[in-house]
């Protein structure tokens, strides 16, 4: 399990895996950025928000989505910012928004349909419109 506290600051990270515990402090600074980036968790209009979970989670909320959904934003932001260095270049974030959910227009069947799986190009262009 992984408990994150984002604040500006001192921040504790716990890693818990195969009984062993590790801690670790992150100081954490919001970048100064002209790049935005919104993460977004897409629902079916039909949909209560519930995922899929592992055999060891419980909670499969829509809240608990956003969580795990800004916990990976914040994995890719530091990422992305560690690739650039490792390319030569300064390092450098985009800022995160606040995740937020979208209830699209199509229905679990219409977005599971062969339609969709086919083209995916056709699911991107379908959400840019809405």
């Amino acid at each position: 399990a992984v408990v994150s506290t984002q604040s500006t600051g001192k921040n504790l990270l716990e890693f818990e895996f195969a009984g062993q515990h590790t801690e670790l402090v992150c100081f954490f600074r919001p970048p100064k950025s002209d790049y935005t980036v919104k993460f977004v968790y897409i629902k079916c209009a039909d949909s209560d928000g519930s995922f899929q979970i592992t055999d060891t989670q419980t909670d499969c909320s829509e809240s608990a989505a956003l969580k795990i959904i800004h916990f990976n934003a914040l994995l890719s932001q530091l990422h992305i910012s560690e690739c650039l260095v490792a390319a030569g270049l300064p390092r450098r974030a985009f800022s995160l928004h606040q995740s937020e959910v979208f209830t699209s227009e199509l229905t679990e069947e219409e977005a599971l349909s062969e339609e969709f799986r086919e083209d995916k190009g056709k699911i991107f262009g379908y959400f840019h419109e809405q």
